[in-house]
């Protein structure tokens, strides 16, 4: 079982990815594209896929909207 500090620094890693990951397309820099979906990719999927994933990753990007 993860501790919550695991979890909670693997979503913050997720979030910055792809906030990363977005920025890196609009400016079309597909090799830091790349590095940032790979990260992205590498966090377990049962976090990616855990409700407090969904809230922090979510909410931050209709705060960026």
């Amino acid at each position: 079982m993860r501790s919550s500090i695991e979890v909670v620094q693997a979503v913050q890693e997720l979030k910055t990815s792809i906030a990363g990951l977005d920025s890196a397309m609009q400016k079309q820099d597909w090799e830091a594209a790349t590095r940032l979906m790979q990260r992205a990719t590498a966090i377990d999927p049962a976090i990616i896929a855990s409700g407090f994933a969904e809230a922090v990753v979510v909410r931050a990007a209709f705060c960026m909207a």
